[in-house]
């Protein structure tokens, strides 16, 4: 993947480092957690940064191992964990096993279809095949693609992931508002970040929950989409309201907000870097001079598709920043402003708690999230 060494470079530093240790054969690096999320990956990191220092040159295999059973807490937690070893592979040619008992559920069945699987034994032949399994990969109830930048890519990635979701019946009425999500994604990775993009799709059936206290069958679209970059989503947007380069109505009320922000709501939880990653999703708002990087289309598809759900969970990550995409707060007022609060007020009122969080991993260009559990047999057309 194009600037995936930013993920390592951006993330150096021994701070929260685990245990490291080197036997006849392999470097171990143990990891003790109990939970792979973002503290659990930049861990991992930490220790990567450290073999790559000290010891890569010698070339003896890498190991990562889990001494506890792990919960995986979504899909893009787990990519990343991928990312890891695809650049340590692919990049740097060094041999990597991963030895773990992971637990998966609903949103994080992916796992059965990811390249991680291939490095769970000591073979150097599945090693191989990783990087091929990592850029490409169809197969059932998964879809997977590295997308290098280019219009022509875009255009067939819209169409095969609609071919995808075709063999799923319970999906006919969402499979149009998925393409069109991950077609609005990869073209901002392209425009915004220059730089290629990794789609990774899953679709977990068979499985049910109670409600009321009846029992329903529901499943599961997993979608993470990441692409590593110098820029962040909200670099240009940044580097205009800065310039006070703003031209036009709907700008012009953008800074006004940028202004009172800055005077009155920017705290240590609400941070000016958080202000131009939602500004990022307003409706005919251009983050790049040549036009919109996520506005009100990509917001109102999520929405819709969260309206559908039984559950969700959705949210955005660019530096050490993320955004919460909850539908309670993806409301606008009249004039198509969405205030990320329950009081649908971009000016004077800031983001609801939880929608804003940071991340312990610098994130380097713009990663997604989104699960969205459906009740089977509900049409919501």
């Amino acid at each position: 993947m194009e600037n995936q060494k930013l993920l390592f470079s951006k993330n150096k530093t021994n701070r929260g480092r685990g245990s490291f240790r080197r036997n006849i054969t392999s470097y171990i690096i143990e990891i003790e957690d109990r939970e792979l999320n973002n503290y659990c990956i930049n861990k991992i990191i930490m220790n990567v940064n450290y073999y790559i220092d000290k010891y890569s040159r010698i070339r003896l295999p890498l190991i990562i191992l889990f001494n506890n059973e792990i919960k995986i807490i979504d899909k893009l937690t787990y990519i990343f964990l991928e990312c890891i070893c695809f650049y340590l592979i692919n990049d740097l040619d060094i041999e990597v096993h991963i030895s773990w008992k992971p637990q998966m559920d609903i949103i994080t069945e992916g796992l059965n279809s990811s390249p991680l699987l291939l490095l769970s034994d000591r073979s150097k032949e599945n090693v191989k095949k990783y990087v091929d399994k990592f850029k490409n990969d169809g197969y059932g109830s998964h879809y997977r693609r590295l997308v290098e930048n280019s219009a022509e890519n875009l255009c067939s990635v819209y169409q095969d992931v609609d071919s995808f979701f075709k063999i799923f019946y319970s999906c006919d009425s969402i499979k149009d508002k998925i393409a069109e999500i991950i077609a609005e994604l990869v073209g901002n990775a392209f425009e915004h970040g220059c730089s290629d993009c990794l789609i990774d799709i899953d679709v977990a059936n068979n499985y049910n929950t109670i409600i009321d206290n009846l029992k329903y069958d529901v499943y599961s679209v997993n979608l993470a989409v990441i692409s590593f970059s110098s820029k962040l989503i909200g670099d240009e947007l940044k580097q205009r309201l800065q310039k006070n380069n703003m031209i036009g109505e709907r700008n012009e009320q953008l800074l006004k907000a940028f202004n009172n922000h800055r005077k009155y709501l920017f705290d240590e939880e609400y941070e000016e870097e958080d202000f131009y990653n939602i500004a990022v999703f307003q409706d005919s708002i251009s983050g790049v001079d040549k036009g919109a990087v996520g506005g009100k289309g990509l917001t109102v598809l999520i929405k819709s598709l969260q309206q559908m759900s039984y559950e969700n969970h959705c949210y955005m990550l660019s530096g050490n920043r993320a955004v919460s995409l909850k539908k309670e707060y993806l409301l606008y007022d009249d004039d198509n402003w969405i205030g990320f609060n329950r009081e649908k007020d971009f000016f004077c009122i800031k983001p609801a708690n939880g929608v804003i969080s940071k991340c312990v991993t610098f994130m380097p260009g713009t990663a997604y999230n989104l699960d969205f559990i459906m009740i089977k047999g509900e049409r919501n057309e």
